[in-house]
């Protein structure tokens, strides 16, 4: 077994054959409206964002300039963006919810249907993966939940990306050109407030993808280790025997010794990877202030303009760290797919003439798979 599951070019086959039914069903019209009222409800919260980096310029230059007029207009503004922000992010949960279970009903009904198909459960699909059953009821419903929270939930790949965008764009503005004298001449760097955060963030990447590439497979073993205890307590309840062995108190103590070693395994990277996440950030809003800081103390800038930077760089960073803080959550969404792609190749072989794929290996059904993904 590998140590880790990669993000290759057969989890790509194997995504892409999950997605596909559900997106060209006879469902699509109504899960393709849900999901751009959702799309709607990010466009909302990232404005909202904007609206809140500039009612920081706004609000302390007017606390600066001790000007009263401004000070209540940056608040009635701050009032409306809440209010937008409020109704986008209601709204992203509503529809996001909407759209999961519906596409979970439809998930279920279409491999309940091919897995009863010619009574497979009832033949040797439990030679070929380990408890189906499990796979129907639990990973259908995580595949959906987890795939559009990753893409289209708070501070993930769509939020982030128009955050990119919009933020990093007030800092290049921000930071048009920054000067500095090295071997007796002048260097300037346009928007280097931007490139600034964009390296601090590919460090951070680089290090947390390092400490946590193990944890796909971890969660993967756990919910088989997991799926086994509970597969041979049935068997225990049904007075059978597992594989030839008579059940006892020694065996379930040996298989659920397995379920708390790999558990604290996965408890201690998931720490360290916690751990670095708070500090990575931490560090990341006090740099905000450091780059800015200087522009302040050279009366380039007034204070608000200053926490303006501070704020859109800490967004950048958030945007440009996606992959980092998601990590935990990619872990598990790709052992997801893993276990739904074995259980869609194992129902296909038993609906397949003998010889067309290997059930043990599925290599042809592989190969087949890349086939398929050259053409999308």
């Amino acid at each position: 077994m590998h140590n880790y599951l990669k993000f290759d070019k057969r989890f790509f086959c194997d995504l892409w054959r999950l997605l596909k039914p559900y997106w060209t069903s006879e469902e699509k019209i109504s899960a393709w409206g849900l999901l751009f009222l959702n799309i709607l409800c990010v466009l909302g919260e990232v404005r909202a964002s904007i609206g809140m980096n500039h009612f920081h310029k706004i609000f302390y230059d007017a606390l600066q300039d001790f000007d009263k007029n401004g000070i209540i207009a940056s608040l009635e503004y701050i009032l409306v963006v809440s209010l937008l922000l409020m109704l986008a992010t209601s709204g992203a949960i509503y529809f996001n919810g909407l759209l999961s279970i519906r596409w979970r009903r439809w998930l279920t009904n279409h491999y309940l249907q091919r897995w009863l198909d010619r009574q497979s459960h009832m033949h040797a699909l439990n030679q070929h993966i380990d408890n189906p059953d499990q796979r129907v009821s639990e990973d259908l419903d995580k595949f959906p939940s987890a795939t559009l929270s990753l893409f289209f939930g708070p501070s993930k790949l769509l939020h982030s990306i128009l955050i990119l965008i919009s933020f990093g764009y007030i800092l290049w503005d921000l930071s048009k050109s920054f000067s500095f004298h090295l071997l007796h001449a002048v260097w300037v760097i346009p928007g280097f407030l931007l490139w600034i955060a964009l390296f601090y963030a590919i460090i951070g990447t680089r290090i947390i993808s390092w400490i946590g590439k193990k944890l796909a497979m971890l969660d993967y073993q756990q919910q088989h280790y997991n799926a086994d205890f509970r597969y041979n307590l049935v068997k225990l309840r049904e007075g059978q025997k597992v594989s030839g062995e008579k059940l006892n108190s020694e065996k379930f103590h040996g298989l659920f010794s397995l379920i708390y070693n790999n558990f604290i395994t996965i408890i201690s990277l998931k720490t360290r990877l916690a751990l670095f996440t708070k500090v990575y950030g931490s560090l990341s809003y006090i740099i905000g202030f450091a780059v800015a800081i200087p522009f302040y103390l050279a009366k380039a800038f007034q204070l608000g303009t200053v926490t303006q930077i501070s704020s859109a760089y800490n967004s950048v960073i958030s945007a440009f760290s996606v992959f980092m803080e998601s990590f935990t959550e990619l872990a598990e969404w790709r052992s997801i797919i893993h276990r739904l792609a074995e259980l869609n190749q194992s129902i296909e072989v038993l609906h397949e003439p003998i010889g067309i794929a290997s059930p043990l290996t599925g290599e042809a059904e592989h190969d087949q798979n890349d086939k398929n993904f050259n053409h999308v």
